[in-house]
């Protein structure tokens, strides 16, 4: 598996988002949107209320922010990107495994993606000079970035990172990166903190993307 380039001192974090004409703080926010919608779920709803909540809630949020700034929304297959044709940088949105935001593990996303993940993983792979090639449907020179994002229960933080996805494994969790830019852990605080009585750490985080299908042999 190919190394990625791994960004986490603060300075060098607000370089990189510079470039992209990205806010740290548009990011961060939106997380922090995704838990408090997640926290709403209780053990009556459907078990992947909670990440469906969370993962609606930063892709809204990310798009509230970003659409002012001159981004704009494509839907493609249920597949949600925020799109900024200028600089030619697109962002979706997932929920990733505890690997999310450790600078010495290498993520995957939670959960397994669909063709449209796949084109756009070989469409980095073409931008960042990878000699395998595939046709897009989107943009032949769109970079796109995952924000993963995961709510540790157990240590009582959200960590998020902005990530180029440039593989997936054979059962399609997306699990290669070009860079990672990986962002502080932000500490669950009060205002954060669930006021239903309903343990979060147990409940299904779900994304929204048409999944992978193969035919039986």
């Amino acid at each position: 598996m190919l190394q990625p380039k791994i960004i986490t001192l603060p300075q060098d974090v607000e370089t990189e988002l510079t470039l992209l004409n990205i806010s740290e703080e548009y990011l961060i926010e939106a997380v922090k949107r995704g838990y408090a919608a997640r926290s709403n779920a209780t053990e009556n709803d459907p078990p992947s209320a909670a990440g469906n909540n969370a993962f609606s809630a930063i892709v809204r949020a990310i798009r509230e922010f970003f659409i002012p700034d001159g981004w704009e929304r494509l839907n493609k297959s249920n597949l949600c990107f925020t799109v900024n044709l200028e600089t030619k940088v697109a962002i979706v949105v997932s929920s990733g495994n505890a690997n999310v935001g450790v600078a010495e593990e290498e993520p995957r996303t939670k959960n397994p993606k669909g063709e449209q993940y796949k084109i756009l993983t070989f469409n980095n792979r073409d931008i960042f000079g990878f000699e395998d090639k595939i046709q897009t449907i989107l943009f032949p020179d769109l970079q796109t970035l995952v924000l993963l994002y995961y709510y540790d229960c157990k240590k009582g933080e959200m960590r998020l990172e902005l990530s180029s996805p440039i593989e997936m494994d054979i059962n399609g969790f997306v699990n290669g990166w070009h860079k990672r830019i990986i962002l502080t852990p932000i500490p669950f605080d009060a205002q954060l903190t669930p006021t239903r009585q309903t343990d979060l750490s147990s409940v299904d985080s779900q994304d929204i993307d048409i999944q992978v299908k193969r035919r039986k042999q």
